[in-house]
C-alpha cells in the first residue's frame, strides 16, 4: 500500500507543480503554427486545405503487427521533455521507480530539475493502473484525483464512450469535417486530466474512436489516468482489425506509466461484514417483494401505508432522452422493483440504466437468471453493465435469485469445480485439518504433485479431467512440481471469500489456531488468451466482486450517508 501511495503522491506533485509548463508549450505551439501559416500561406493555404481536406482522423489508417507490441517497454519517466533536453539515463532520477518515499521524491526533484529542464517539460505523463478485480485500483486513483487542482473529469468507461458517441453524432449532424478533432479540442480546453475508470475496449467502433480521440488529446496536453482489469498489451485482444488499434497501445506506453497492482486479496471484501438480507436465495414472487419494498420504505422515511398508496406507481414512465421513455413496473418515489427480464431481456442500454440509477437509489431485482456467453450473452452484457452503473452510484440493490452468487455466470466452470470440491470435502471431513491428516500418508512431506492431487480428488468422485483443471488452476501462481498442502488451504479460502454467501461461517472449516489464513487466487482463466469477443468472461469476475461488496455493511453505510442523511 505504501508503494501505491508514494506513486500517487509523486504524480500529484508532478501535475500540480509542473503542468503549467505543458499548457505554455501547447499554447506556444498553437501560436507559432498560426503565425507561420498566416505569414507564408494565407489564402493559398486555405485553398489547399479545401482541396485536400485532410486531418489526423482522415489520414490513411496505420496498421501495425503484434510483433510491435513485443518491442514496447514500460517507461517510468515523470515527464516527456523537448528534444533539446538531454538527460543521461544513469543520471535520471525523475522516474517512479527511483522513489521510495516523499523525501526521496523531493530530493530527486531538487537534484535533477533545473530551470532549463523545468522549462523543457513538454508533457506530464499519466498513469495506467491495471490488476485483477477489487485490488484497489480505483481507490488509489481516487486519492490522487481528488487532490489535483487543474480542470479534471472522472468518468466510468461506459459513460465516457456514451458521451463520445453522442458528441460524434452531434458533430456529424452539424456537418463537421473533423468531428473527432473538434471533440478533442473542446475536451482539452475543459479538462486537463481525464480519469477513466474500468477502461476496456470491446467494440471496433469504440476502438477506432478511442484511438483517434486520444491521438489528439495526448498531443494537446491532456493527461490520462485510468484503471483497468487489462494489461494494455491485451486491450482489444483478437479484436476485429486489431492491427489498426495497435498504434493507440503504443501511444498509451508513450504518454503513460504502466503500473500493475498485483495483490492477492479483493479489498472490497476485506473486513466487510455481509448483510444476509441483500442477496436472497431462493427468489420471491412480486407481491412478496412489493411488501418488503413498502416496509423498508416506510421504515426508512417514517411514512405510513396511506402515504405509500398515494405515491406508489404501477408502470411508471421515466424520461431517458427527448425521444425515449422507460417503464418502471413498480415505483415508490426513489424505490423501484424490476424483474431480471424487465431489465436485461429487453433492448435496454446504458441510457436506460443511467436514467434508472438517477431516479432511484434503492432497487429490487428478482428472478435473476443464470447467464453465459453462448445462451444469453446479450442479457449477460446488460446485467454486467447495469451492475457497473448501480455500483458507481452506490445504489442499494436487493437481489433475488434461485442461484447462489458464484453460480450466476457460467462463463467459468472452474468456480463451480472448486465449489464442488469444497462441498465434497465437507461431506467427508468435519474440518480441513481432518482432510489433511487423513491423506497425510499419500502426501510427500506435506506436499502434493499432480498425480497425488488427482488420486485424492478422484476419490471424491470427481473426474480425471476436472482434477487436472483444478491442479492447473491451483499451480498457476506457484508453478512447482510439488505444492504444500497449506497452499491448497489458502486457495480454497480465496474461493470462500470471493464466491460464498456467508464468509465467516464457511471460513471456520479451514481455520487452525496454528495457521494464518492467507487467501491466494487460483487461475480463473488465462487473461492473455481471452478474446475481445469473450470479454464478458473477464467482466463477470468484476461483477461478482461488486455484487459481493454491495451485500456488505460497509457499502450499505456509504449508501445511507449519500441518500438518507437528510431524512
Amino acid at each position: 500500500m505504501c508503494v501505491h501511495l508514494t506513486l500517487t503522491q509523486a504524480f500529484e506533485n508532478n501535475l500540480n507543480n509542473y503542468y503549467h509548463h505543458v499548457e505554455k508549450k501547447v499554447e506556444n505551439d498553437k501560436t507559432s503554427k498560426k503565425s507561420f501559416f498566416s505569414s507564408f500561406f494565407k489564402s493559398e493555404k486555405k485553398r489547399e486545405g479545401e482541396i485536400k481536406g485532410k486531418d489526423m482522423e482522415e489520414e490513411e489508417e496505420v496498421e501495425e503487427s503484434e510483433e510491435e507490441l513485443g518491442k514496447l517497454k514500460n517507461d517510468d519517466n515523470f515527464f516527456i521533455f523537448d528534444d533539446k533536453i538531454k538527460i543521461k539515463k544513469e543520471e535520471n532520477k525523475l522516474r517512479y521507480e527511483c522513489i521510495n518515499n516523499e523525501n526521496s521524491y523531493n530530493n530527486n526533484i531538487n537534484s535533477c530539475i533545473n530551470i532549463e529542464k523545468e522549462n523543457g517539460i513538454k508533457y506530464v505523463r499519466g498513469i495506467y493502473v491495471y490488476g485483477s478485480v477489487g485490488r484497489g485500483k480505483t481507490y488509489f486513483l481516487n486519492l490522487v484525483f481528488d487532490r489535483i487542482k487543474i480542470g479534471k473529469l472522472k468518468i466510468h468507461y461506459h459513460n465516457f464512450m456514451q458521451k463520445i458517441h453522442k458528441d460524434f453524432h452531434e458533430e456529424k449532424l452539424n456537418n463537421s469535417e473533423q468531428p473527432i478533432k473538434n471533440i478533442s479540442i473542446k475536451m482539452s480546453k475543459k479538462y486537463k486530466l481525464i480519469f477513466i475508470d474500468e477502461f476496456q475496449i470491446v467494440h471496433i467502433s469504440d476502438a477506432m474512436l478511442i484511438k483517434s480521440l486520444f491521438k489528439h488529446l495526448f498531443y494537446q496536453g491532456t493527461i490520462l489516468i485510468c484503471s483497468s482489469n487489462r494489461n494494455p498489451l491485451h486491450l482489444y485482444h483478437n479484436g476485429l482489425n486489431r492491427e489498426r488499434f495497435i498504434p493507440f497501445i503504443k501511444l498509451l506506453f508513450k504518454f503513460n506509466y504502466i503500473y500493475e497492482i498485483n495483490n492477492y486479496h479483493d479489498f472490497r471484501l476485506r473486513n466487510s461484514n455481509p448483510d444476509n438480507n441483500i442477496y436472497n436465495v431462493p427468489s420471491k414472487k412480486f407481491e412478496e417483494i412489493k411488501k418488503l419494498c413498502v416496509n423498508i420504505y416506510m421504515d426508512t422515511y417514517k411514512k405510513n401505508i396511506d402515504y405509500v398508496k398515494n405515491v406508489e406507481k404501477i408502470n411508471h414512465q421515466i424520461l431517458v432522452s427527448n425521444y425515449k421513455k422507460y417503464i418502471i413496473p413498480y415505483n415508490i418515489n426513489n424505490y423501484a422493483i424490476f424483474s431480471f427480464k424487465d431489465l436485461c431481456c429487453q433492448n435496454s442500454s446504458i441510457d436506460e440504466y443511467n436514467a434508472i440509477s438517477k431516479e432511484n437509489n434503492t432497487i429490487f431485482i428478482y428472478d435473476i437468471e443464470k447467464m453465459n456467453e453462448e445462451v444469453n450473452g446479450n442479457e449477460m452484457r446488460r446485467f454486467i453493465l447495469l451492475i457497473d452503473i448501480l455500483y458507481e452510484k452506490n445504489t442499494r440493490v436487493f437481489f433475488f435469485s434461485n442461484i447462489p452468487i458464484f453460480q450466476i455466470f457460467q462463463t467459468n466452470s472452474i468456480i463451480s469445480d472448486f465449489q464442488n470440491l469444497i462441498e465434497k470435502m465437507k461431506n467427508k471431513f468435519d474440518k480441513f485439518n481432518h482432510f489433511k491428516n487423513h491423506f497425510d500418508k499419500q502426501l510427500k512431506s506435506g506436499t502434493f504433485n499432480r498425480l497425488i492431487f488427482s488420486n485424492i480428488v478422484h476419490s471424491f468422485g470427481i473426474s480425471q479431467e476436472i482434477c487436472n483443471k483444478l491442479f492447473d488452476a491451483i499451480n498457476y501462481n506457484i508453478n512447482k512440481e510439488y505444492i504444500p498442502i497449506e497452499y491448497l488451504r489458502n486457495i480454497l479460502c480465496f474461493h470462500i471469500i470471493n464466491y460464498e454467501n456467508n464468509i465467516k461461517e464457511n471460513l471456520n472449516y479451514f481455520e487452525d489456531s496454528n495457521v494464518e489464513l492467507k487467501p491466494i487466487p487460483y487461475l480463473l482463466f488465462d487473461e492473455n488468451d481471452i478474446d475481445t469477443s469473450q470479454e464478458n468472461a473477464f467482466a463477470s469476475m468484476r461483477t461478482l466482486s461488486r455484487i459481493k461488496h454491495m451485500c456488505t455493511i460497509e457499502y450499505l453505510e456509504k449508501h445511507k450517508k449519500l441518500y438518507e442523511n437528510e431524512i
